[in-house]
């Protein structure tokens, strides 16, 4: 057990799908992009076998939990039904690791949040919560309480994020988050959109893709907060009741995704803002069959301002579920992004540019300090 006093800081970024919304369910590839907005931690590990969370951004005191020998036992209740701090904790004794130190972790979310026309602060729809499941598995890790190898890192927060979830979604937001870059994510042998898989996963395929040459990605956010739960039940009652239109629908969105990973991977960009453009009007049709607002009318308005500013290099599509939260936009001209970006503004739009990541960026996972430059 260490004897010694150390300090880490650590970074995990929120995401922003770019293709695959919906159809990553089903197998189809999905390709994210992290942002430079997400959750900090300053880590300070001391002698013990404790663990404590002090986000004063999401609880009013640090949830706090000790080690039995067996498994971490909070001293605190959990705030609120998705209690993602458990569920990695619990994934993390499950997998046999016991920590080697105590540690403290202040966290701070940096940009996941905007104000509200009438004051509230509201979530931008980024992944916070995949963020902080990347922090603390991470974070468990400096003191061997979670794997060192970063793929057995990411397998156990999609574990976790999945146990708070009861088994929706993908997971991979959470990869965005762990890897810190682009990322090309699949599932082999998928359950499916209806699936609650309790703690089981199909087999996440994630890797680091490098940004092709030339492509600029910026982000707005609609104004409006997606509440993806809703939307994730009304596409299902859909799926349920038409299942062959479903198919037809997902299965469109599916090609548009795989080809679009294909344009990437090719670094062909005229084939990369083809399929955005495509898979923003398979998504609206996939929406309107399932009566379900996945293209509300600020997406809408982020694609008129973003086609009179540049009409033909550049593309505009929601990113992620859809209802709400955060419109992609694709570029690939340097002049074209700064024209867009203050069209935007002046139109009255928050606008996140999404600064590629290289190789370089990552540091091994026994650096003095896993913070991102």
């Amino acid at each position: 057990m260490s004897s010694r006093h150390a300090e880490r800081d650590l970074f995990a970024p929120g995401k922003l799908f770019i293709l695959g919304e919906w159809a990553v369910l089903e197998g189809a590839p999905a390709l994210l992009a992290p942002t430079d907005a997400g959750q900090r931690a300053r880590l300070e590990i001391t002698p013990g076998q404790a663990f404590a969370w002090d986000a004063p951004e999401h609880h009013d005191a640090p949830r706090r939990w000790g080690w039995d020998g067996v498994r971490w036992r909070e001293h605190t209740q959990a705030p609120d039904p998705l209690d993602l701090l458990g569920a990695t904790l619990t994934e993390a004794a499950l997998a046999g690791f016991a920590p080697q130190a105590a540690l403290t972790a202040r966290v701070a979310a940096e940009g996941l949040q905007s104000t509200a026309p009438d004051g509230r602060r509201v979530k931008l729809g980024l992944g916070s919560s995949a963020a902080a499941c990347a922090l603390a598995v991470r974070a468990l890790a400096a003191v061997h309480a979670a794997p060192r190898e970063e793929d057995a890192q990411l397998r156990l927060a999609l574990d976790a994020h999945r146990r708070a979830q009861a088994g929706r979604g993908s997971g991979a937001d959470v990869a965005v988050a762990l890897l810190d870059a682009d990322v090309r994510f699949q599932l082999e042998a998928p359950a499916g959109l209806g699936a609650h898989m309790g703690t089981h996963l199909p087999t996440p395929r994630a890797a680091r893709v490098q940004r092709p040459q030339h492509l600029h990605l910026l982000a707005a956010w609609t104004g409006q907060p997606a509440d993806t739960r809703l939307l994730l039940d009304a596409v299902d009652a859909w799926r349920r009741a038409a299942t062959s239109q479903w198919r037809d629908a997902i299965g469109a969105v599916a090609r548009i995704a795989a080809g679009g990973a294909d344009a990437w991977a090719a670094h062909d960009l005229d084939a990369l803002l083809d399929a955005a453009r495509e898979a923003a009007r398979a998504l609206d049709a996939l929406g309107r069959a399932a009566r379900a607002p996945l293209v509300i009318d600020a997406h809408r308005r982020i694609e008129a301002v973003v086609h009179a500013t540049c009409p033909r290099r550049a593309v505009a599509k929601p990113s992620g579920a859809g209802g709400g939260d955060m419109a992609m936009i694709l570029l690939r001209d340097p002049q074209d992004a700064h024209e867009v970006q203050h069209a935007l503004q002046r139109a009255g739009f928050l606008v996140l540019p999404l600064t590629p990541r290289t190789f370089s960026d990552h540091l091994p996972p026994d650096a003095p300090t896993l913070a991102r430059p």
